[in-house]
């Protein structure tokens, strides 16, 4: 069996709690020159009855060229989203050229406590 052909390779779980609609950054990988980094996640949120649910399992893929900053490769993809109709919860991988990282950010509901729990994967290849 062939050896994986990436460097890097992570899987960290994290748990946040959001109580508004504001874009929270649960996670950050940091992106070096000449690297391509594939992120995964595998995502619940709910609120505390719970009435408002949310599954997710996305995937995106960033490059770095060398002096360069970080930039996302197409759009963020993944399996159908599950969530409870009209509501407004939702999860992302975006770019930080300021900080050269791939943030895994999630949005909440106004005045409403979210509890998210993810397990997300990341594969460098240098």
């Amino acid at each position: 069996m062939q050896g994986n052909i990436f460097g890097d390779n992570s899987t960290v779980k994290k748990r946040k709690t959001t109580t508004d609609a504001t874009e929270t950054t649960v996670y950050s990988i940091k992106v070096g020159e000449g690297q391509a980094v594939k992120v995964y996640a595998d995502v619940t949120a709910k609120d505390a009855a719970p009435s408002l649910l949310g599954g997710f399992d996305i995937h995106a893929i960033f490059s770095r060229q060398a002096a360069g900053d970080v930039t996302k490769q197409g759009y963020t993809d993944g399996l159908p989203i599950n969530k409870t109709p009209g509501s407004d919860i939702d999860c992302d991988f975006v770019a930080d050229t300021v900080n050269q990282q791939v943030n895994f950010v999630v949005t909440g509901v106004a005045a409403t406590t979210i509890n998210w729990s993810a397990k997300i994967r990341t594969e460098v290849l240098s």
